[in-house]
């Protein structure tokens, strides 16, 4: 059975390219909408293409960050971004979560931590994370969970195709960046040691470890002597190219799945920036969407459940029973909904030939009175005191 995937975006990657890539566009009054128009194209592109089930978009915050404050001069060879493109970014997020996208971001971190970190958190629940971006850096987070896709050369790049494509590991990867630097991001670096040199470094000692502990086997002694020299600058380096994995992200894989947009959000935001062709296409969709029914035989997949209906704040509910009457009537099962076409059965008493394991009512029933009974939580249902008189 092949992996779930989840597809998490570089919204900066994504951002700079659909700026730099559309010139002089903006509304009859003058409001920029190049960025705007070009990330909403290369995304539907994308989920054309690639027709994701699952998929979040990750940004930088504005601001310095835990690498700032290792080495202030991080990324300042770096020109501010560009005020139209400045003004475009709070109406692309308007869309995004118009489009029912959710996003991520984090205060002192950038947003190759973040996803580093989803990715991880993906991992630890057997789904497969591609990272879409064109940055070299994120090449260290490949593992057998995690892969890039690179949409401006439309390739995937799994362990293997990361040893092909860049010429190391995915492990060595923080290695050779630590010697070569990155004068986009102000990275030091070895002066004097470029990409070819690092990487024919790493290649031979394996590792910058290895490297440091056999300095001496180093052919040239000018090389040995740029490394000595510098040792500092490289350990900071290192750790300035070094992705975090471990931050506190929430990771619920619902909240990532892809849904029908909201149109009546949608559309006036299109019509306010002119995007005649969207508009036309999103005023004949159908309104259909993908549709999502499960059935609960694990405490987990309750517990996700419950969740859900937090964050909902609702939940449409019905139950399963054996009489019409509620004061005799058995609970078999019940059904619970939080959005349109999604719905989740709980079974408990089903006991026909062959019937699946299920959970125990009383532990279920213990779990789902956290939200059944809380007066925050609303409830929706059609007959429902029937439900009430056989749930109490």
């Amino acid at each position: 059975m092949a992996k779930k995937k989840l597809y998490l975006i570089d919204g900066n990657s994504l951002l700079y390219r659909s700026y730099y890539g559309i010139q002089r566009l903006s509304t009859s009054k003058g409001f920029p909408t190049n960025a705007v128009f070009g990330f909403i194209s290369l995304l539907k592109k994308l989920m054309e293409r690639e027709k994701p089930h699952y998929l979040g978009i990750v940004f930088d915050v504005k601001g310095p960050t835990i690498r700032h404050k290792a080495f202030k001069d991080y990324k300042a060879n770096r020109k501010p971004m560009p005020e139209d493109l400045v003004v475009q970014i709070p109406v692309i997020k308007k869309i995004l979560r118009a489009f029912n996208i959710p996003l991520f971001e984090q205060e002192n971190y950038e947003a190759d931590d973040v996803l580093g970190s989803l990715a991880q958190r993906a991992s630890s629940h057997n789904v497969l994370s591609v990272i879409v971006t064109n940055d070299k850096d994120i090449f260290q987070l490949v593992d057998k969970l995690t892969i890039v896709y690179n949409p401006v050369k439309d390739i995937s790049l799994d362990e293997k195709k990361v040893k092909e494509h860049f010429g190391v590991s995915p492990s060595q990867v923080v290695d050779v960046l630590a010697l070569w630097g990155d004068s986009a991001d102000n990275i030091p670096g070895v002066p004097g040691i470029g990409e070819k040199t690092s990487k024919a470094l790493i290649n031979q000692f394996g590792s910058l470890e290895k490297l440091l502990k056999n300095l001496d086997n180093i052919e040239k002694t000018q090389l040995q002597e740029k490394i000595k020299q510098n040792l500092e600058q490289l350990k900071l380096s290192q750790q300035l190219v070094t992705i975090e994995k471990g931050l506190d992200v929430k990771f619920n894989l619902e909240d990532f799945s892809v849904s029908e947009p909201n149109y009546k959000e949608l559309i006036p935001i299109f019509q306010e920036l002119e995007f005649s062709s969207l508009l036309a296409e999103y005023m004949k969709k159908p309104r259909s969407t993908k549709k999502h029914y499960s059935v609960i035989f694990k405490e987990k997949a309750l517990r996700e459940l419950i969740a859900e209906i937090k964050r909902a704040k609702f939940v449409s509910l019905d139950t399963e029973t054996d009489s019409a009457f509620p004061t005799q009537a058995r609970l078999v099962g019940l059904s619970f909904s939080t959005k349109p076409n999604h719905a989740s059965y709980l079974p408990l008493r089903h006991d026909y030939p062959n019937a699946p394991p299920q959970l125990q009512k009383e532990r279920a029933l213990n779990l789902l009175k956290k939200v059944l009974a809380d007066p925050k939580i609303k409830k929706i249902g059609q007959n429902i005191k029937y439900d009430y008189i056989v749930l109490k």
